[in-house]
């Protein structure tokens, strides 16, 4: 019979190690390292990670550089884009002091959580796109020790989970059992406002100015202190100033009741006031006074004065009732006056838990480039500003409000939720959460540390809290989703796609659906066993819906179904190479449950990169390569420095995959490449191919390779050619006799030629005789190859196979 040539030409299967080299696809390989197959038609050498940029994250905000302790394992990077430049670089921490001055251009600014060992705190680096185009120093702030801000001012190693909303970031503490008793949930955000001028536009004494970039408690905390002042029976001439505080824990009001010109039905009241933040977001209100002090006659009409006190000349405190502020905090921009109808008795028990009802609101003041003043409100909902701020003596501004008539609104009506909440967000020390996402306008945070609905600070691991709509700092306590209660898990991790919540505990994933706006509406989709993730860097968003890894495998979410993609990936019978998933995950070595692979999407090339883990261990560099438009996978060995910490994964700038690298203390900003790199030990093995004949022996002559090679390339073994043979299924190679490049004769290395396709014949002195022949790639040299195709020239013969 005259010879013939089998045609290997497709490479897209990629990796399949679950079925027997014989029975894979002929487009499959049954092991491929370092190699890439996402170009129809060819295989070739896989990218790798570069620097991105020329500088390092160094130091930190907590102390000198040598004390800096790099990231913690798989978290600590966060990414976002903003309307505002990321300041001026000047070299000082991000704090109320004095902000970071910066302007109307777009941005792009990524934070890196570093910790420090000598001052011990966990903090966050600052860097600006705009600010530093060319390296990874410190954009916002410039000087390496001042860099950024706190997040736990008392313990270091302390992961970091952030999330964004309508500009603004909150940094928490991962916080934990083990720690985290001083972490503060923290709030960065560009801040331009004008506050207490008055109607024309200059300022009063209490007037202050922001621009910038501030850091501030995400907490909305209520005020702490005030004064009631009631004048019965006063005119609205006669009217007293408040009594006027002397820090900025709260404000005074002075309420005076002027006779036959009202609505008002005869009562005694509670009065208590609040802080408004960010314009939309409110405190809990305090009490200021609960002995029914305020004693109405029917047909009386109130007027009420609200006394500021803000020392434009000093620095605000991040925290808000911080009894040595005499600066507002800046997102404070207003507050409401509430009454609560009392009992005829003088104690407190008069504090009768009746609605507070809207008395009246004051706004401290614009926003934006508008520089008008503030003022204040009769109706709750109204945008009419009928009084305006007005000097009263140094750093104190008041400002006058007839109410002629109650009004209908409570806090509840106009907040969704009771005033009698143990608590409305994370503004205490030592609150903080595993994990966050926001979608359709509201944060979701998970394994909360958190004042809960019976008044109690604790841990609850098998929480979900949800803000309000659009106030994403507005935790109610009872605004909770509770699964599997005191099943021994908890949550590990919150993505969102399509409309649903996907909540990972350890060992299951709950599918919520969050589509509709009323969080009575909601309802639990499906339950997965064996689809939990222990740590949020296990889970990313892709073009193609959410996709997540544990100790069994990888999987997608497309909005209907979770597939699973690892299937040729799972043999049973490891023998400690990487090519399984189960060696892969376990890094080589017995399972301990904690795996955590470390998962990002490359949305050019349309890949999941899976790093087998974020931690100092060995083999904790290599990875697993999927690629959505051929579906098919390849092994990467050491794509990531073995024994090295590494955050988790996020898109820069222009969309491309970032990872931040801590190495000497320091953490470098790498990039993935998807040019061909310069890698060593480059393999492949084809189909143990049968030539379509199993039942016949065949003879085999030679081998024709079409390839390209950027250097001269030797195989791992004896400095052979790099392509070998193996013979009837065998897991040993050998080599070729002979190898001829353009007339070139060679037997140790195949011939470089970097640019045009060049045909390698390798030929077998004597021809062999087998049942199947499958071919090995062997590259050890470094430099990049691709192949475009290979071809067996052989005979069957006329001889059973044995």
């Amino acid at each position: 019979m005259p010879k013939r040539l089998w045609k290997i030409d497709k490479f897209e299967g990629g990796l399949n190690n679950l079925a027997d080299p014989r029975d894979i696809r002929n487009n499959e390989l049954s092991y491929i390292q370092n190699m890439a197959v996402d170009r129809i038609g060819k295989v070739r050498t896989r990218g790798a990670f570069a620097a991105h940029g020329t500088d390092n994250f160094t130091g930190g905000p907590g102390g000198a550089s040598g004390g800096n302790d790099g990231t913690e394992p798989g978290s600590g990077l966060f990414a976002f884009r903003s309307d505002y430049k990321g300041g001026t670089g000047g070299a000082t921490l991000v704090d109320l002091v004095d902000g970071l001055a910066c302007v109307n251009t777009s941005d792009m600014i990524v934070l890196v959580a570093n910790s420090n060992t000598v001052a011990t705190t966990t903090a966050v680096d600052i860097y600006s796109k705009e600010n530093d185009v060319a390296s990874w120093t410190h954009g916002l702030s410039g000087a390496a020790a001042t860099n950024g801000f706190i997040v736990n001012g008392s313990a270091s190693d302390r992961e970091i989970n952030f999330y964004e909303a309508d500009g603004a970031v909150r940094a928490a503490d991962m916080i934990d059992d083990a720690g985290g008793a001083a972490s503060k949930v923290m709030w960065m955000g560009y801040i331009k406002r004008n506050r207490f001028k008055n109607a024309a536009g200059s300022a009063t004494e209490a007037s202050d100015v922001w621009d910038g970039w501030f850091i501030c408690d995400s907490g909305l905390s209520a005020p702490t202190a005030g004064a009631l002042n009631f004048r019965d029976g006063a005119s609205s001439q006669a009217l007293n100033h408040p009594t006027y505080l002397t820090d900025t824990t709260g404000y005074g009001v002075t309420v005076a009741t002027v006779t036959g010109e009202g609505s008002w039905p005869e009562s005694r009241y509670n009065v208590g006031i609040t802080w408004i933040y960010d314009g939309i977001q409110e405190s809990l209100v305090h009490p200021i006074s609960t002995i029914g002090q305020l004693n109405v006659v029917s047909g009386d009409s109130l007027v009420v004065r609200i006394g500021i006190f803000n020392d434009s000349d000093t620095g605000a405190n991040q925290t808000p009732n911080a009894t040595t502020n005499a600066r507002l905090n800046p997102r404070i921009t207003g507050g409401r006056v509430y009454v609560q109808e009392a009992g005829d008795g003088t104690g407190a028990e008069d504090a009768t838990g009746q609605s507070w009802k809207f008395l009246s609101g004051w706004d401290a003041g614009s926003s934006g480039a508008d520089t008008t003043g503030g003022g204040a409100t009769i109706g709750a909902r109204s945008a009419v500003i009928v009084g305006e701020w007005t000097d009263n003596g140094t750093d104190q501004s008041y400002i006058d409000i007839t109410i002629k008539e109650p009004s209908l609104d409570t806090y509840e009506s106009l907040n969704g939720y009771s005033a009698l909440q143990s608590a409305i967000s994370f503004d205490g020390a030592g609150m903080g959460y595993f994990d966050s996402v926001v979608t359709n306008r509201r944060a979701f945070t998970c394994n909360v540390s958190h004042t809960n609905e019976y008044n109690i600070t604790r841990r609850h691991g098998d929480r979900i809290l949800y803000s309000e709509p659009g106030r994403f700092d507005t935790f109610p306590s009872n605004n909770f989703i509770e699964i599997g209660v005191n099943d021994g898990d908890e949550f590990r991790a919150l993505y969102t796609y399509a409309d649903r919540l996907l909540a990972f505990k350890r060992k299951k994933l709950y599918i919520i659906n969050v589509g509709s706006g009323a969080d009575t509406a909601w309802f639990l989709e499906s339950e997965h066993e064996n689809r939990g993730v222990n740590h949020p860097c296990s889970v990313t968003d892709t073009d193609y819906g959410l996709a997540f890894c544990n100790a069994f495998g990888v999987y997608i979410y497309n909005g209907r179904d979770v597939v699973e993609l690892s299937e040729n990936l799972l043999k049973e019978d490891t023998t400690g190479d990487m090519d399984d998933w189960n060696t892969f995950v376990t890094l080589n070595a017995a399972a301990t449950g904690e795996e955590k692979p470390l998962m990002g999407y490359v949305k050019r090339t349309k890949q999941l990169i899976i790093i087998a883990s974020p931690t100092t261990t060995a083999e904790s560099g290599n990875a697993f390569i999927y690629d959505f438009k051929t579906g098919s996978w390849t092994f990467a060995l050491d794509v990531l420095t073995d024994g090295r910490e590494y955050t988790n994964f996020a898109q820069d700038w222009t969309g491309e995959l970032i990872i931040g690298e801590t190495t000497s203390n320091n953490t470098q900003m790498l990039i993935w490449d998807d040019a061909p790199a310069n890698n060593a030990v480059q393999q492949l093995i084809t189909k143990d191919v049968d030539f379509g004949d199993p039942g016949r022996a065949k003879k085999v002559y030679k081998m024709y390779l079409t390839y390209k090679a950027s250097t001269a390339l030797q195989d791992t073994g004896t400095d052979a050619i790099p392509l070998l043979y193996g013979k009837d299924g065998s897991t040993s190679f050998e080599n070729f006799d002979t190898c001829v490049v353009d007339g070139s004769s060679s037997t140790t290395q195949l011939a470089a030629s970097a640019t045009n396709w060049q045909v390698a014949t390798l030929g077998i002195t004597t021809p062999i005789t087998v049942q199947s022949l499958a071919l090995k790639v062997d590259v050890a040299t470094s430099g990049t190859m691709e192949i475009n195709d290979m071809s067996i020239e052989y005979r069957p013969i006329h001889k059973r196979a044995s």
